[in-house]
């Protein structure tokens, strides 16, 4: 062992799986977070194209109304 290391290797060894445990935990919470933007993004994208079904319906109608 080298002049001043004092980590025995049963501590190296746990440490070195609890870091993996934590980037483990860290790559699912990235996944679960871009699954959710996707949704949300899809769900907005939805909305949007309903609302601007509804403006050019509108449209049409108020052009309807100004053309009698």
């Amino acid at each position: 062992m080298e002049p001043g290391v004092n980590i025995c290797v049963g501590n190296l060894d746990e440490m070195i799986t609890n870091k993996k445990k934590d980037l483990d935990k860290c790559e699912e919470e990235l996944r679960s977070l871009e699954y959710s933007y996707m949704v949300r993004r899809e769900a907005l994208m939805g909305y949007k194209i309903k609302l601007q079904e509804d403006l050019i319906n509108t449209l049409k109608e108020s052009k309807g109304i100004f053309n009698v």
